[in-house]
């Protein structure tokens, strides 16, 4: 069953101009007392026929970030759309989808990373209204309601740091 259409099994780069947004999920999975590590996601995606981990970063509970697959492909983390015009973005939730001030605070700082420094890549084309969550693209409950409804304050921070 293909869930991510379009590039499971391939990386190819995104199209000139692209990326245009920032697409926020949830971990949705017991991991037990220990966050899973990047290198577990992606030997998870990869059993399951991905060529790589489909997110471009992980927010971790410590408000940590690592870098999944390389910002210069497009992501396998939705279907359709979403894969070709947005990064990546998995929050480590609890399994009552909560979120911590530390992750908070590091979704509006990588937001703003993506869009006006260098530390993960310049992205100039990409808009404080086009941070969305998952459900934005198709319907699932991810990122969850606290993330969704957090994406909010992401957007008017982002706005207020960029101008965009």
């Amino acid at each position: 069953k293909e869930i991510l259409k379009g590039n499971i099994n391939k990386m190819d780069k995104f199209e000139v101009g692209k990326p245009t947004g920032i697409c926020f999920h949830y971990f949705g999975a017991d991991y037990g007392n220990v966050e899973p590590s990047i290198d577990t996601i992606r030997k998870i995606h990869q059993q399951r026929g991905y060529s790589d981990i489909g997110y471009h970063l992980v927010i971790y509970k410590s408000g940590k970030v690592e870098k999944g697959r390389d910002l210069k492909y497009m992501g396998a983390h939705s279907q359709g759309i979403a894969n070709h015009t947005s990064i990546g973005i998995l929050v480590i939730d609890d399994l009552k989808r909560n979120i911590n001030d530390a992750q908070k605070k590091t979704m509006i700082d990588v937001c703003f990373d993506l869009m006006k420094t260098s530390k993960y890549g310049n992205f100039p084309n990409i808009k404080s209204e086009n941070i969305k969550g998952h459900r934005d693209y198709l319907p699932t409950q991810c990122p969850g309601d606290e993330i969704y409804k957090y994406l909010t304050i992401v957007r008017q921070e982002v706005k207020k740091k960029t101008g965009r």
